[in-house]
């Protein structure tokens, strides 16, 4: 059984360490769920994210928002990856899920997402799944 995580830094260590059991096993989609309601997400997710640096451009990282995505961007300078967003205008997305997969991308990770937007990950995914 798995000891709960002492501290914050832990938890995340303990995150890493499953998501990347999880991908090496063939799970081609896994949540992790930090809940921590007093921490602001971003200092969390890019600690989080360092583990998956590796992946180089093969890494995206999506926020809720263009704002965050673009503060991400630029707080997070030297990281690898390629920045997205999921923002919705009214109940539709702005930019689609085919024009934001490409072929290159080989892991996204989603940060905050909101449940609502369960079906936009599926397609994500999804999309992800058909193309070669």
């Amino acid at each position: 059984m798995t000891e709960l995580p002492n501290s914050l830094e832990d938890a995340v260590v303990q995150a890493q360490a499953s998501t990347l059991a999880a991908l090496e096993a063939g799970y081609p989609r896994v949540a992790i769920e930090l809940l921590f309601p007093e921490l602001k997400a971003m200092p969390v997710a890019r600690q989080f994210v360092a583990a998956f640096e590796s992946y180089g451009a093969g890494l995206k990282i999506f926020f809720t928002d263009a704002g965050t995505a673009a503060w991400a961007k630029r707080d997070w300078a030297g990281l690898a990856c390629k920045f997205g967003s999921l923002d919705v205008a009214g109940s539709r997305q702005t930019t689609t899920v085919e024009e934001q997969v490409e072929d290159d991308d080989q892991i996204y990770i989603f940060v905050s997402p909101r449940p609502w937007k369960l079906g936009l990950w599926n397609r994500f995914a999804t999309r992800r799944a058909i193309d070669p």
